[in-house]
């Protein structure tokens, strides 16, 4: 189907309640939005690849390992839009997303930092 160009109905994926998600979070274990471009990247996934992402609203490079990409990002310009609408629409900073797309947590970027090198043991970026 999305080589025909459609796009593919809303995944309906049930939310996580327990796994390596950040307690008492907004919107951990919420399923990430995926926004599609009509352009080269097509996915977010083909943009920011593999692994786990801190998507935030300023810059910030809090944790190695893990993509971290401000909204204004080159890399994120065919997603801008979608990705803003959601951040808007549930007043967040920044979000940290699982390698499976899950919603780890939202909220600072230092505190998501912090929560995920607590939970998966990511060490921080050398200063």
């Amino acid at each position: 189907a999305r080589a025909a160009g459609h796009r593919p109905p809303p995944s309906g994926a049930p939310p996580l309640s327990t796994g390596c998600l950040m307690a008492g979070a907004p919107l951990a274990g919420a399923y990430f939005p995926q926004p599609l471009a009509g352009e080269p990247p097509p996915r977010l996934d083909d943009a920011l690849g593999g692994g786990a992402w801190l998507v935030t609203r300023t810059p910030t490079d809090a944790i190695e390992d893990v993509t971290c990409v401000a909204l204004d990002a080159p890399a994120v310009a065919p997603f801008r839009k979608a990705l803003t609408r959601w951040f808007d629409a549930h007043a967040v900073d920044a979000v940290l997303v699982r390698p499976d797309r899950y919603v780890f947590g939202t909220g600072a970027p230092e505190t998501l930092a912090a929560a995920w090198r607590a939970q998966t043991g990511a060490p921080s970026r050398a200063t």
